[in-house]
């Protein structure tokens, strides 16, 4: 049965849809008939369809119409509520009843009984300086001693403390009063424990200070680093304090692989691989092959041979003292110019810790062109087996060494010595006045036969000893002249010289022998210690042996008649205060010359030359007690106002009640000077 009803409206609806959707089409579009028929329509006008208020000024309605609730005497619609038509109005706003009963009437100065200048009519009378009612004395009383109220301690300008003339004078503790001294014991914030006023803040009546600024606390809490031991700091093995967790003493250990402070190249650890960790430290030497040679020079020069190889040629020891061994091993090579004609001494000697080997060439033997001039492997009385080598070399004729050990396993860090020297030529020089006394001991004698003898077929230079002949400087040679000069000569010698004690002439006191001149007699008295004490001024001027002196200096006379005496409090006239005496008085306040009102008499007002206009502190013109007293125009005057017109400064332009034409920023046009054209001329 529902099924049966559900189906007949189901069917219903589709015929009143169908009816509908035949009607609609039937119709056309009901907006091109009536462009009111609906909202959406294009050509829809709410105010032409009447849809809108007809009093909406958009609708061209006004709302001042009588029709729309409008008021025609309302001002917004240009009405006038004076109009009688709108009922006159309020005659006190219109104008026709007198003012004088009107609201305000106080206000007007022809009212009888009216009082402009009350607080209804006049907010501030004293805003405006210009103003009927600025009263000076009732907004600036303190601009004129002659007001009323006018307080010369209030007015002072200043803080009231600093005012010798208020009861709160004290001026002691305000850092803007020129007596300011917190120090002073009569100062109200005078604290005597203040180190500024000489009080210490460790004494125990101050409270006993801060323990680490007075000394007596805990210097680890105070002052001590928190490294120390004693401080409990750890300065080994805290980070912080520089140490190193990882070191032996604080149980580090570097050689345990992986580990925390593992270290691959700790030279302690048994696997440490040098060249591992520091290769070039493995590289041979830059000059460890013969053609690789480099400079070598005067003095001490270091050599290692750690890394050096063995380099040809070998066998080059052969010629030279070599304890069954021809070579030399782990060798470096140098190249050496001499700057003399002379001995060469290439040594080694207690400079190495190993046994070494030097050889000397003409020139590089890499191909076996150089050849070996001199080599030398022990030293005479040097340690380690090291190396002392001599040779007679040509000035700036070049020279190659060769430095090396005398085994495969001799290396090492050492030292080797350059020196290059000439010996002396005294060949030329003149032979001693007695040249036959070969020993000096003034005679000639078997013994300087023998000396002779010892020296036979030594030459020079240097000059041997034994050359006594020919002539004058001899030949520097020992040979049979000398021996004939000796013989010839036999018995003393017959010299000249008075700084020799053997001639006959000695004087030990001759300028040119050094003698002592006290002893010889010819030395300063005093220096030598027989002058006159008076005379040398190690005498007592004071004595009358040496003249007496001076009363004055020596006390034997009164000081008050002696120079100075005017500083000498006891002496009668004088006046140890003086300039002369005391060049400034006022540097020491401690000094009995000081004179407080003499040094800073505006300290205190019962000095006699205290002037309560100077010691004010400020400038004079803001002091109401200085003949200058005319703080207008001073900024930092409290009572500054360069609109005053009382100032000196006042400029009615500047304080805005000038002519604006007469100032010169009004309206050009209003003012005449402006351009006719531009302000009131017709101009093409």
């Amino acid at each position: 049965m529902k099924s049966d009803r559900s189906n007949a409206w189901r069917s219903m609806l589709f015929i009143v849809c169908s009816l509908f959707l035949v009607t609609g089409m039937a119709l056309g579009d009901p907006c091109d008939d009536d462009p009111c028929y609906d909202w959406d329509c294009p050509d829809f006008d709410e105010c032409a369809c009447g849809w809108a208020d007809p009093c909406d000024p958009m609708c061209g309605g006004d709302p001042c119409d009588p029709a729309c609730g409008g008021d025609p005497c309302d001002p917004s619609c240009g009405g006038d509520p004076c109009d009688p038509a709108c009922g006159w109005g309020d005659p006190c706003d219109c104008g026709w009843e007198d003012p004088c009963n009107c609201p305000g009437w106080e206000c007007l100065d022809w009212c009888p009984g009216s009082d402009p200048c009350s607080e209804n009519c006049v907010t501030d009378p004293c805003a405006d300086p210009n103003g009927d009612c600025y009263n000076v004395c009732d907004c600036t009383y303190c601009q004129d001693p002659d007001c009323p109220d006018y307080d010369e301690c209030y007015c002072y300008g200043g803080p009231l403390e600093c005012n010798p003339l208020c009861p709160d004078y004290h001026p002691y503790c305000n850092p803007e009063c020129s007596e300011y001294d917190p120090c002073n014991p009569a100062a109200d914030c005078f604290d005597p424990c203040d180190p500024a006023c000489g009080g210490d803040p460790c004494d125990p009546e101050c409270g006993g200070g801060d323990p680490c600024d007075c000394g007596w606390g805990d210097p680890c809490e105070c002052w001590g680093d928190p490294c120390d031991p004693e401080c409990g700091g750890d300065p080994y093995c805290d980070p912080a304090c520089g140490g190193d967790p990882c070191s032996p003493k604080c149980g580090g250990d570097p050689c345990i692989v992986g580990g925390e402070c593992w270290d691959p190249c700790d030279t302690s650890c048994p696997d440490y691989d040098p060249c591992l960790c520091d290769p070039p430290s493995c590289a041979p030497p830059v000059n460890d092959e013969c053609e690789d040679y480099i400079g070598l020079f005067d003095g001490l020069t270091t050599f290692d041979t750690t890394n050096a190889t063995t380099g040809a040629p070998q066998g080059d020891f052969d010629q030279c003292t070599n304890f069954g061994n021809i070579n030399v091993y782990n060798d470096i090579w140098y190249k050496y110019t001499p700057e003399c004609s002379g001995t060469l001494t290439l040594s080694t000697c207690d400079e190495a810790p190993f046994d070494t080997r030097i050889a000397l060439y003409d020139a590089p033997p890499c191909d076996y062109d150089g050849q070996v001039l001199a080599c030398n492997d022990d030293g005479d009385g040097c340690s380690n087996y090291t190396s002392f080598l001599q040779y007679e070399v040509a000035g700036g004729t070049p020279y190659i060494v060769r430095l090396g050990g005398f085994g495969s396993g001799d290396a090492g860090v050492g030292r080797i010595w350059v020196e290059c020297v000439t010996p002396p030529n005294d060949c030329l020089e003149e032979l001693p006045d007695c040249p036959s006394d070969i020993n000096g001991d003034g005679t000639t004698d078997v013994l300087d036969l023998l000396g002779v003898l010892d020296g036979w077929g030594q030459t020079g230079p240097p000059r041997p000893a034994g050359d006594c002949a020919p002539g004058d400087t001899g030949d520097c040679v020992v040979d049979v002249l000398d021996l004939l000069e000796v013989i010839s000569a036999w018995g003393s010698c017959n010299c000249s010289d008075p700084c020799n004690p053997d001639c006959d002439n000695y004087d030990p006191c001759h300028p040119d022998c050094g003698g002592d001149p006290c002893d010889c007699g010819f030395g300063d008295p005093c220096e030598c210690g027989w002058g006159d004490p008076c005379d040398c001024g190690s005498g007592d001027p004071c004595d009358p042996a040496c003249g007496g002196g001076d009363p004055c200096d020596c006390g034997w006379e009164d000081p008050c008649n002696c120079p100075g005496w005017e500083c000498l409090e006891w002496c009668e006239g004088s006046d140890p205060c003086s300039e002369n005496c005391v060049g400034d008085p006022c540097a020491d306040e401690n000094s009995p010359c000081y004179d407080v009102c003499e040094c800073t008499w505006c300290q205190d007002p019962d000095c006699p030359d205290y002037d309560e206009c100077y010691c004010y502190g400020g400038p004079l013109e803001c002091n109401p007690l200085c003949p200058d007293y005319h703080p207008y125009c001073n900024p930092e005057c409290s009572e500054y106002d360069p609109c005053n017109p009382d100032a000196d400064c006042y400029d009615e332009c500047d304080c805005g009640g000038g002519d604006p034409c007469e100032c010169g920023w009004g309206d050009p046009c209003e003012c005449g000077w402006g351009d006719p054209c531009e302000c009131w001329g017709d101009c093409p």
